[in-house]
């Protein structure tokens, strides 16, 4: 159990929903993703169970909280 005062995997969730990703911007995490051998079976911009296994996995490999959601400075290191 985090610290009140820790982040926690709801509140990535929370996060990626502000984040507000379009389409396009759902589809090229799916690309990066894939390009990086995280394997999310399709790019089809919907974030389903696939995408959320290959998000916790990149997280994992990346030292982050593995929540299989997507953190706006994630993005941007995604998206780099």
């Amino acid at each position: 159990e985090p610290a009140p005062d820790q982040p926690s995997a709801a509140d990535d969730a929370v996060e990626e929903r502000l984040l507000s990703l379009n389409l396009d911007e759902r589809r090229e995490v799916q690309r990066r993703l894939t390009a990086l051998g995280y394997r999310t079976y399709g790019t089809d911009g919907t974030f389903g169970r696939n995408t959320r296994r290959a998000l916790a996995a990149w997280q994992a490999d990346e030292g982050l909280r593995a929540s299989g959601y997507l953190t706006a400075d994630q993005f941007r290191s995604l998206m780099q």
